[in-house]
């Protein structure tokens, strides 16, 4: 748990969270997810039928596999950011098969033309994501998996303290991320560095796409 003068927000990890708190959490990726440039891209004018059942399903995945953190305003005793990360020896789903039935429940969504541009972008994400971090890196070191912060209280050092936070525990590991490139100065300021860029086509045009890893502050033990 975190709370200072500096920084008025709470922030805590959330292993067994109520299905009020999951729907809470759900809603400010929701939130931040509408306004960012990767999913706009990626969903067109598709982003509202896709956007709440993918943070869905990715939140309810890595409260499975992995570690969600949120931030709490107390004054107004609401979730405003979200962070999920899948540990080392973890994916984000514990079998391909769930994977697959997800990307089929998402993509039954979609018309068949939108399906195909979204499955060949998904194809050429991963391709690139093994090429540029190496084949076993998202399983082998620490997966930052999703930053969420509600847009009432960007630029509030959220999203930046809540990694910060959890950079803490991250050690003797790397950690692997991808992300649009307009958020590569924020993670490279945390210690990240990109380790390859690719151009993918969305439904709503084309998204440079950045691969990057944080290094271990302290080596392997």
């Amino acid at each position: 748990m975190s709370e200072t003068a500096t920084f008025p927000y709470t922030i805590r990890r959330v292993p067994s969270p109520t299905q009020e708190e999951i729907a809470a959490i759900v809603d400010v990726v929701v939130e931040a997810w509408r306004t960012a440039p990767a999913t706009i891209i990626a969903y067109g004018e598709h982003i509202d039928t896709i956007v709440r059942p993918r943070a869905e399903m990715g939140i309810n995945a890595v409260l499975n596999t992995g570690q969600v953190f949120v931030c709490e305003d107390p004054k107004a005793n609401r979730i405003v950011g979200v962070t999920a990360w899948v540990p080392p020896g973890r994916d984000l789903y514990d079998e391909p098969a769930e994977g697959v039935a997800i990307w089929n429940t998402l993509s039954a969504l979609l018309p068949e033309k939108e399906r195909q541009v979204v499955a060949k972008a998904g194809e050429r994400m991963n391709t690139f994501t093994e090429q540029a971090l190496g084949p076993s890196t998202k399983h082998d070191e620490w997966y930052l998996f999703l930053v969420g912060v509600h847009s009432s209280y960007a630029g509030q050092r959220i999203a930046s303290t809540m990694i910060a936070e959890q950079l803490k525990q991250t050690d003797p590991y790397s950690v692997a991320l991808e992300c649009n490139e307009n958020r590569v100065k924020l993670y490279e300021r945390l210690g990240w560095e990109v380790k390859g860029r690719e151009a993918i086509a969305g439904l709503g045009g084309e998204l440079s796409f950045c691969a990057m890893l944080r290094p271990p502050t302290s080596g392997r033990k």
